[in-house]
């Protein structure tokens, strides 16, 4: 996979008590689908999805007038 482009998508952090989205490192597949990294982050929060699945993503506007693409959706591999 050294070979793809990474780019950073977000994935919502589960029991956080309000919305807190995590960036993390991606490789893009296909359009909108991507392979999520590994990432520290994810032994010590709880996250929808596992570093190596692969993930549809969407557009989303952030509460601070950002944007970017989020994870959405597990794709069977």
């Amino acid at each position: 996979m050294s070979d793809f482009l990474k780019t950073t998508i977000y994935v919502e952090l589960l029991n956080e008590g309000t919305q807190v989205w995590r960036p993390v490192e991606a490789i893009e597949l296909r359009s909108n689908t991507f392979v999520l990294l590994s990432s520290d982050d994810a032994a010590t929060e709880e996250w929808p999805f596992k570093p190596g699945e692969i993930v549809s993503c969407e557009s989303r506007v952030f509460a601070d007038g950002s944007s970017g693409l989020v994870a959405t959706v597990k794709i069977a591999q």
